[in-house]
Parts: C-alpha cells; structure tokens; sequence
C-alpha cells in the first residue's frame, strides 16, 4: 500500500504546475492555498466562505482587500467591528448588514473561545 501512495504522491508532483494552472493546489491540509478569493490565513477563509455566499468571487476577492487596508481581515478585527461600519465596508456584498452581523457575532464567539486553533483542538 505506501508503496501505490509514494508512486501517486510522485506522479502529482510531477504535474504540480499543470494542476496549479486550473487551481488546484496539491498541499498541505491546513494551506488556505486551495481556497478561492485568495485568502492567505485561516481568519480570511472564515470570513470570506461568509462573504461568497451569493456573491461573486471577484467581488469578494475585492472586498477582501478592502479589508486588510483597514485591519478588519482578522477575526479579532471584525470581532471589535461595528457590524453597521461593516455593512458599509463590505458594499458590494448580497445581503451585506446581514453578513455583517453574522460575522461579527461569529468572530466574537470564536475570538471568546480563543481564536481558530483553539476551536480546531476541541473539535
């Protein structure tokens, strides 16, 4: 059997490239690579899997970059967010005072719990 998974691990790092070029990212299981909107942290995928619902990438790749010029791409900075300043940050975004509350409410639970890593482990 490790022999049949070291020669399929080889064969897909052989065609790494190809597989990068239509987006699929053969990596580690906690790299936020594999995640669209271009998210770079695990915060930034919370907030974003939020976000795309009913909304196009480009949009929320553009809101997410909003977002880090204003230090609100962390979990604690959206949990110390005024969800009505949300909304207006995150314009663009379908049912965004929604969202904004929903992800206000949600960072605040996860930050009082101790963040992402914390809720990983009791899982």
């Amino acid at each position: 059997m490790n022999d049949t998974v070291n020669r399929l691990i080889e064969a897909l790092k052989s065609i790494k490239d190809e597989l990068e070029s239509v987006g699929w990212y053969p990596t580690d299981a906690y790299s936020t690579r594999w995640w669209g909107g271009g998210a770079e942290t695990p915060d930034e995928v919370v907030i974003t899997a939020i976000l795309v619902q009913q909304t196009r990438w480009d949009v929320v790749h553009e809101i997410l970059n909003r977002l880090r010029k204003l230090g609100l791409n962390t979990l604690e900075g959206i949990a110390n967010a005024d969800p009505n300043y949300l909304a207006e940050v995150i314009k663009g975004v379908n049912y965004r005072f929604t969202k904004a509350q929903r992800l206000v409410k949600l960072a605040r639970n996860i930050t009082m719990i101790g963040g992402l890593e914390r809720l990983r482990l009791r899982g």
